[in-house]
């Protein structure tokens, strides 16, 4: 007969952490990506959100802005000779969707992706009018840099040559 009490009560409590965990607390500047069995299901947040456990697959994605810092770029002029640049690059993230099924990592591949244009970028300039252009640089930068990660849901914010 006490079996028969434990039962129930197993059940009760394997219910209760289930939706325990749940329940997420999505902040202001953060989404939800759910993915329902592989597939695409929507963005959640902000705010309480309850995410089916086994079921549900939920990726944060963080939309405040970020900022990639490169220091000591080498890159090669049009003259051939090199040149070093410190970068600064900030971003946000306007899409979380694309941010998450485009890429793999979007820090990552936005890192890779600026310094590979960067070093295609300068060799278009000589050496010595480099240091006299950087802001038009930077401008004409942050523009191919916007072309390349536009389908990846991130916004350019500033391109600082240093």
């Amino acid at each position: 007969m006490e079996i028969f009490f434990f039962i129930p009560v197993i059940i009760i409590t394997f219910f209760m952490i289930v939706v325990f965990n749940s329940i997420k607390i999505v902040k202001e500047y953060q989404r939800l990506v759910v993915f329902r069995l592989g597939k695409h299901f929507g963005v959640l947040g902000p705010g309480v959100v309850f995410v089916w456990p086994v079921i549900d697959q939920a990726v944060w994605v963080d939309l405040r802005e970020s900022t990639l810092e490169f220091v000591k770029v080498n890159c090669m002029a049009k003259d051939g000779k090199e040149v070093s640049f410190d970068l600064s690059v900030k971003f946000q993230i306007i899409d979380p969707v694309a941010s998450v099924t485009k890429v793999k990592n979007i820090y990552n591949d936005s890192k890779n992706v600026t310094e590979k244009l960067l070093r295609d970028f300068i060799e278009r300039y000589f050496s010595q009018d480099i240091p006299f252009r950087k802001r038009e640089i930077g401008m004409l930068f942050k523009e191919v840099l916007e072309r390349a990660v536009k389908d990846w849901g991130v916004k350019i914010i500033s391109v600082e040559l240093k």
